[in-house]
């Protein structure tokens, strides 16, 4: 069981250093996580428009 997690864990770094040795790959994860950033902003100003009192 513990040999087990210990290879998963290698393949996970593995795939990580990879993916960030990459820079396509890292350019497009920083975009998508600005794009959710600012959806989740403008979700929260909606949500807070609409809360507050007319």
């Amino acid at each position: 069981m513990t040999s087990f997690s210990t290879v998963e864990n290698a393949t996970r770094s593995l795939k990580g250093t990879a993916l960030s040795m990459d820079p396509m790959t890292t350019y497009r994860t920083k975009r998508c996580q600005k794009v959710t950033q600012l959806k989740l902003t403008i979700r929260c100003q909606i949500a807070l428009k609409s809360k507050r009192p007319k």
